[in-house]
């Protein structure tokens, strides 16, 4: 019962630190982030709260960025201000990555460029 509330806490509070700016997603990004639950499952053999948690972490992590493109699409931000808002956005979600899984960074990183390479062409 005590995880289920801290992971609801956890869950909670990553996404009420971004929503007040960032849209909500739309059917791609949780298409992209159902996709990336199951490739990390038979990566890491995640349980079913975990799968829940990166879902939601990876969801946070492609909304975050694509409104940080959305700003520079409309001349907000120029490319270094984007270089910096999307190097801080992958720096804070692989620190929640590692964190909750208990992983390496390197892990962690192997894991996602296999990702990124099973989904070229599609």
């Amino acid at each position: 019962m005590k995880k289920i509330i801290a992971l609801s806490v956890i869950v909670l509070m990553s996404l009420v630190s971004f929503a007040q700016d960032v849209p909500a997603p739309g059917n791609w990004a949780k298409k992209n982030a159902e996709q990336y639950v199951a490739f990390a499952t038979k990566e890491w053999n995640l349980t079913e709260e975990q799968q829940e948690v990166i879902y939601s972490y990876r969801l946070d992590f492609i909304a975050r960025r694509s409104h940080v493109y959305q700003q520079k699409k409309a001349g907000k931000l120029t490319q270094e201000e984007v270089k910096t808002q999307v190097q801080a956005i992958q720096k804070d979600i692989s620190q929640k990555f590692t964190k909750y899984l208990d992983i390496k960074w390197k892990e962690y990183y192997r894991v996602n460029k296999a990702f990124d390479e099973s989904r070229k062409g599609k």
